[in-house]
């Protein structure tokens, strides 16, 4: 693409790669650029490897070593877009692919709400469900929830590999099996680290990951006592969380952890009142696009939010329990996923208090379901609310529902905004 065409009002793209103006822009060398923001995570000793390997971020300059004749045998680790380009690539190229992704058979259990009632979560702990199920108090409830489990398990591990022709290009190999490699592409994402543009100092007081040599003693005292009650609390809500299976490998993590409010929002400047900088796409769940809606909403209009939700970021101290309670359940349920900050069954509940911050209602399905006889006397409702999976339309017109909502608050801030007359239910409007 021309460099014109991808210059900002502050940002000169012929300026920034030394290249002449509309002279074209080529993939690599945007990924050049990005680089020293962000970290390729290689995460695999290859010294002893004499082949080709490389992160996907290289693909666009090095692409032509894995289809050189030379190649016969290309091994992808990694899931996602990068490495299902790059099993693709390979493999219209008569290469012989072995790849190496864990998966996430788990990712449509995210779109249920039911599904949180069989796995624990930091955001609902309180209800009597979750005792019920979770406690270890209630046979009847552990018995189960492991049968229920079990039945999943059961169905995750069956035999998916020979229904088709293209399944049974899939199937896994035996565990002790060797297979020779020419290359490797480790499509194993990024590391976590502060953007190079902050200082370690800066990077610390936004709440990014930082060595741990810049945090003041007395900050590392504040969080390991909060960090060790939220941990107690956690293992005591849920004592499934307490012995973890011995066979899991935990990575190391040796820098501090992210330290945002709703993985969003720095908490120190936010309670100063700063509300200038938020950091998106710190989250990976099963419900991406919806959640990143959300989030992208809940950042920009984030100065518009009700009083209650105001109030909340003006409390460092709540805010600062609430990171050490996410975090210190992150470290017990995902253990071999650290540092990723994952959400699976519990990403509807997420969600949810998200909503809640904007003032909106989350129980989008049984709002859209007719009351009385017709609907069963909420019968129906509830039915879809828990056991229907959510999508993205069923969040279309929160909007539209939010600014409502804030000119029943500010009637001059909405006008400003051109908001619609229009009523709105459940976010979408009426005609």
């Amino acid at each position: 693409m021309p460099s014109p065409m991808l210059n900002s009002s502050d940002f000169d793209m012929c300026k920034e790669l030394g290249i002449g103006e509309w002279e074209d822009v080529i993939g690599y060398q945007i990924n050049d650029f990005l680089l020293p923001v962000s970290r390729p995570n290689l995460g695999y000793h290859l010294s002893n490897f004499d082949g080709i390997s490389f992160h996907p971020v290289k693909m666009g300059r090095r692409h032509e070593e894995l289809v050189a004749d030379s190649v016969k045998h290309v091994t992808i680790i990694g899931g996602h877009k990068s490495a299902l380009e790059a099993v693709r690539m390979c493999s219209q190229a008569g290469k012989k692919v072995e790849w190496d992704s864990k998966g996430n058979p788990m990712a449509k259990m995210a779109v249920k709400r039911a599904m949180g009632v069989f796995s624990t979560s930091v955001y609902h702990s309180n209800r009597w469900i979750d005792r019920f199920f979770r406690s270890g108090w209630w046979w009847l409830g552990t018995w189960l929830l492991m049968w229920v489990w079990g039945v999943i398990t059961k169905q995750m591990q069956g035999d998916k590999y020979t229904k088709s022709e293209n399944g049974r290009k899939l199937r896994p190999n035996p565990e002790s099996e060797k297979f020779k490699m020419d290359a490797i592409v480790m499509c194993t994402g990024w590391e976590l680290s502060s953007p190079a543009i902050f200082s370690l100092a800066l990077a610390h007081e936004v709440g990014m990951p930082t060595d741990p040599k810049v945090v003041p003693d007395e900050e590392k005292k504040h969080w390991r006592e909060l960090n060790a009650a939220a941990e107690e609390h956690i293992v005591k809500t849920y004592p499934i969380l307490k012995n973890p299976p011995s066979n899991l490998h935990i990575p190391e993590v040796k820098l501090t952890p992210f330290r945002l409010f709703r993985f969003m929002v720095p908490v120190e400047i936010t309670a100063r009142g700063d509300n200038s900088l938020v950091f998106l796409g710190n989250l990976a769940n099963g419900r991406l696009q919806y959640t990143s809606e959300i989030h992208s909403l809940w950042a920009y209009l984030k100065n518009m939010f009700p009083d209650s939700t105001t109030a909340l970021f003006r409390d460092q101290n709540a805010m600062e329990l609430d990171v050490a309670h996410v975090e210190a359940y992150r470290r017990k349920r995902y253990l071999n996923y650290l540092p990723i900050r994952l959400s699976i069954s519990e990403t509807p509940e997420y969600d949810e208090i998200m909503l809640g911050d904007l003032g909106l209602r989350s129980d989008c399905k049984g709002m859209d379901i007719p009351t009385g006889r017709r609907g069963w006397f909420g019968l129906k409702a509830w039915a879809a609310e828990w056991f229907e999976g959510y999508f993205a339309e069923d969040f279309t017109g929160i909007m539209e529902e939010f600014l409502d909502g804030v000119e029943q608050r500010s009637p001059r801030r909405v006008k400003s905004l051109g908001q619609a007359d229009r009523p709105t239910i459940n976010g979408k409007k009426t005609e």
